[in-house]
């Protein structure tokens, strides 16, 4: 689920120090680290960054009944076209060369089998698998995307919908060859959690997806380059996300559910805008591929990332 929203950064000024964990500040959602520090504060709530694995994350987190009327709300219906849904722009419309390209990389994994979707909204993810080699699951809490997919998607035999959360689910262990998250992470409480369940319902041989924004372009996105080069730490970033993942970060939140990273993907931003930016956007992905591929993929610049993973004991590549 791409979130376009901004948040302005405006303010208190950014503590240096760091801050050991106690009952007002909590542990690392990624390493269980106990040390913290201030990233970004402003009055509406604080980013801390931990010490040991670089984890940027919201705290204090909001309160679940908070984030579930979220959206079940208006995350969905807000549209920047007259008569047109998020739904419809953002997951349906612009986000088409994204999932082109993460469905390649998925089929060069595997070329059929069964695919759950978490957050799959209004299941635009299922357009991109039709053959009868694959059949489709779809999970998502919010009532109005879920409407949206069943009435895309319902009479169709091959793809199963549940509205509601992985938890609420109760799918069978080791029931799907290919697991997609894809921009969904970040808005959960319990990314830990939510990944020991992944891969407990993952194939031993199984494929996760897993899409983020890029933390680099992000920082320099909203704060500008200059900026992000003499402060490093000070952003605005996405509103509403709760975590901020970086390679190292990720990686390390998947190896503690045993789960290993073999493949990071660069991806470019939905395709709204205007033909000149939209130009643009493809020219800066071409890019950062570039740049990823002569820095042997230490530098890495793109919009969002595609995290490739399989089981710690599963077949490889």
């Amino acid at each position: 689920m791409i979130q376009q929203d901004e948040m302005m950064a405006a303010g208190s000024a950014l503590e240096s120090d760091a801050t050991t964990t106690t009952a007002a500040t909590p542990t690392c959602a990624v390493c269980n680290a106990g040390v913290t520090k201030v990233f970004w504060s402003d009055a509406n709530r604080t980013i801390r960054s931990c010490i040991s694995c670089g984890l940027l994350f919201v705290f204090p987190q909001p309160h679940r009944e908070k984030l579930h009327d979220e959206f079940q709300s208006n995350y969905f219906t807000g549209g920047r076209e007259p008569g047109k849904t998020r739904l419809e722009l953002e997951f349906e419309s612009w986000r088409r060369p994204m999932l082109t390209r993460i469905t390649a990389e998925i089929r060069a994994v595997k070329p059929s089998g069964v695919l759950l979707d978490l957050g799959c909204a209004s299941g635009e993810m299922f357009e991109y698998f039709r053959e009868p080699g694959w059949k489709l699951s779809g999970v998502e809490p919010s009532a109005i995307a879920f409407a949206r997919a069943y009435q895309r998607f319902g009479n169709d035999s091959r793809v199963e919908l549940f509205n509601g959360y992985l938890s609420d689910a109760n799918l069978e262990d080791k029931s799907f060859d290919v697991i997609t998250l894809l921009e969904s992470l970040y808005y959960m409480p319990d990314p830990r959690y939510e990944l020991s369940q992944l891969a407990r319902i993952l194939k031993d041989d199984g494929l996760l997806a897993i899409a983020v924004p890029g933390l680099t372009y992000q920082k320099l996105r909203h704060t500008g380059l200059i900026s992000y080069l003499l402060h490093g730490s000070k952003c605005s970033l996405t509103s509403s996300h709760l975590f901020y993942f970086s390679d190292t970060s990720i990686a390390k939140l998947l190896q503690s559910q045993g789960l290993r990273l073999f493949d990071i993907v660069q991806l470019g931003s939905s395709a709204y805008g205007t033909p000149v930016g939209r130009f643009a956007r493809s020219a800066y992905l071409t890019f950062t591929r570039a740049l990823g591929t002569l820095t042997v993929g230490r530098i890495n610049l793109a919009p969002h990332v595609l995290y490739l993973c399989r089981k710690s004991d599963g077949i490889s590549k």
